[in-house]
């Protein structure tokens, strides 16, 4: 089982032993297919236990999808004075945040992990997020 909890300013992933056969690189990799009106693609940063997709708009605002192994991944996340909440993403539960003008969005399939940030509204980031396929 794969499951996730703050710590602080973290976001933890606990992998139990059942699952420490998980993979260690992105042996299949997803992309979100809704990626929101006005953004395109700047720059795609393949290593081998993650994936990072940058997209920016005409007002320079960046937008970034990330897709990587959970085995042993801690997120570092500003959640001071922000919002937090648990929502689904699908069948998956996830973790959103709202702080400082970023919305971020944080969950896991059981097999890799993954995070959504950006100057977007929340509905957007919650389309993108179903769109990952």
């Amino acid at each position: 089982m794969v499951d996730y909890f703050s710590l602080d300013k973290y976001i933890v992933f606990h992998v139990d032993e059942e699952t420490e056969s998980l993979p260690q690189t992105i042996e299949i990799s997803h992309f979100p297919a809704h990626i929101p009106d006005g953004y395109a693609l700047i720059e795609e940063v393949t290593l081998g236990d993650s994936v990072e997709i940058t997209y920016k708009n005409e007002k320079q605002n960046e937008l970034t999808f990330e897709q990587y192994t959970i085995g042993s991944r801690s997120l570092g996340v500003d959640t001071e004075g922000g919002l937090i909440e648990d929502i689904f993403v699908g069948a998956y539960e996830a973790k959103y945040f709202s702080n400082k003008g970023i919305q971020q969005l944080i969950w896991t399939d059981g097999i890799y992990g993954y995070h959504i940030f950006g100057s977007i509204s929340k509905e957007e980031i919650i389309l993108m997020a179903e769109s990952v396929k």
